[in-house]
């Protein structure tokens, strides 16, 4: 999976989660949208279904066994005070790459 693909997974993931009423609105994904941290697009509950959703789409697109540890992605990404779609997908490249 490359980039572009890992977003198109996560745009429909956040689609899903506005189907199904967990955000008020729809959320238009790009690199910089902040998913944790100040001014999130998600509430705590949207971030763990998302990150539920994401591990469930990247597994069976791949056929790999996914999971976010977020232990390991905290130390991805503890430079920044926020999680962005960007940080996350760099994340995801290097983690199904091993």
């Amino acid at each position: 999976m490359n980039y572009d693909d890992i977003m198109a997974l996560m745009q429909e993931a956040v689609d899903s989660l506005y189907r199904a009423e967990l955000v008020e609105e729809a959320i238009k994904l790009n690199k910089g949208t902040v998913l944790l941290g100040d001014n999130s697009a998600l509430d705590s509950m949207g971030f763990v279904t998302f990150i539920t959703e994401i591990e469930e789409r990247v597994e069976d697109k791949t056929g790999i066994e996914f999971v976010v540890v977020i232990d390991k992605l905290h130390e991805f990404n503890e430079e920044n005070s926020n999680l962005s779609i960007g940080s996350l997908i760099l994340f995801i490249e290097s983690e199904i790459g091993k």
